[in-house]
């Protein structure tokens, strides 16, 4: 019988890119490419644009890790694409952001005074509407509570929310057993859930009232504030 061995070639080639080796660097890409696609096209898939949108993506991932790839301390390739996987998700994280700093403008351009400050047609427009004030209010509140979340946190949160993984998916993802994965789901959903509520609490009573007023067009009701 064969030793069993364990090949690390992506690992291989990550060191050599911190060292200098362009050429590794360009192979190291190019084995990590499909996996980085693979990640945007299964959170895109139900977009119109979804293909355009993940190449897009993906090129903006490898330019992060390409320029990143000094401060990678993965020890095996299952850790280096985890990190690299981890870069993509702040990407996608940063067009998410992209997509509601264009929602404020658009509304911006819609109330003011002096004609619109943006092109109202762009084609982001196309997936996306613009926010009641309510919804821009509890947004920002979540904003800052996930802002205080630890990074596994938010790669569990993207893999359930955003990308729809399977709790198999999403265990693997960080390195525990599915039902692991739901538990710290489920810790993070209460933690989360207090937090936010804690700050509605202290909002001006105007923006306050925005929120209840968008839970009570969603028919849902707002928990009690004490």
């Amino acid at each position: 019988m064969h030793p069993t061995t364990t090949s690390n070639e992506l690992t291989s080639l990550a060191e050599r890119a911190r060292c200098g080796d362009d050429e590794a660097l360009e192979q190291l890409l190019a084995g990590i490419h499909v996996r980085v696609l693979r990640f945007f096209r299964a959170w895109l898939h139900h977009r119109g644009d979804w293909e355009e949108l993940a190449q897009d993506l993906a090129q903006d991932t490898l330019l992060r890790i390409a320029r990143s790839i000094g401060g990678c301390q993965a020890a095996t390739d299952v850790e280096l694409i985890r990190w690299c996987l981890r870069v993509a998700r702040n990407i996608g994280i940063d067009h998410l952001r992209a997509v509601r700093d264009e929602w404020d403008a658009t509304e911006l351009a819609l109330t003011a005074g002096d004609g619109p400050l943006v092109q109202l047609d762009a084609p982001w427009q196309a997936d996306a509407q613009v926010p009641t004030e309510g919804a821009r209010v509890l947004l920002g509140v979540l904003s800052e509570v996930l802002a205080n979340e630890p990074d596994e946190a938010h790669e569990l949160l993207w893999e359930r929310l955003v990308a729809g993984s399977p709790w198999g998916s999403a265990g693997a993802a960080l390195g525990v057993p599915e039902t692991a994965a739901k538990r710290r789901f489920q810790r993070t959903q209460a933690r989360i859930r207090l937090a936010v509520l804690r700050r509605l609490v202290g909002l001006p009573q105007r923006e306050l009232a925005a929120v209840r007023r968008w839970f009570a067009r969603l028919d849902l009701d707002l928990p009690a504030l004490r």
